[in-house]
């Protein structure tokens, strides 16, 4: 179950029933990786990715449905994924509805700083409040989607190698 993967290059990745208890995926790029088996159960728990280091993680357009549970807000505020990134229904209610989400996002930008009401600082303190914040609120074929994960990675300091790619 240890393993280090700091970095690593997943994309379109079959990881069904892999246990990653332990492991190191710091930066980690699972984009339209596949984690939809075994299916959650209710009590149950699943022993995989969710039990690793998954800072700086993305899920661009992956199928992570086997997991019903990301972590904490703190570590889920450290992953990034976007609106085509398939979740498990458990997860899917943590994240907020995709009108929230986008709007908080647009706020949340320096340069609408000025432009903030009340309203939108509500937005924002609840977008924050679930950990989906780093998110792209468009899905993996839109270009803001590029600029999202840029700002993401510059932010936790992956914006070289072996992270930057």
């Amino acid at each position: 179950a240890k393993g280090n993967f700091e970095g690593g290059l997943f994309f379109n990745t079959l990881l069904n029933n892999g246990e990653f208890r332990l492991a190191n995926f710091k930066g980690a790029r699972l984009d339209r990786a596949i984690l939809n088996r075994p299916e959650p159960v209710s009590g149950g728990l699943v022993r995989s990715i969710n039990m690793a280091d998954i800072t700086g993680v993305t899920f661009i357009a992956a199928d992570i449905s086997a997991m019903d549970y990301l972590g904490s807000v703190e570590v889920i505020s450290k992953t990034f994924g976007t609106e085509d990134t398939i979740l498990s229904d458990q997860v899917m209610r943590m994240k907020s509805a995709s009108e929230l989400h986008s709007h908080a996002h647009l706020m949340r930008k320096p340069r609408s700083e000025s432009k903030r009401s009340e309203k939108d600082l509500k937005l924002i303190e609840e977008l924050e409040s679930t950990g989906f914040q780093n998110w792209s609120p468009y899905d993996s074929s839109d270009m803001s989607t590029g600029w999202h994960l840029q700002d993401f990675r510059e932010e936790l300091g992956m914006n070289k190698w072996p992270f930057e790619n």
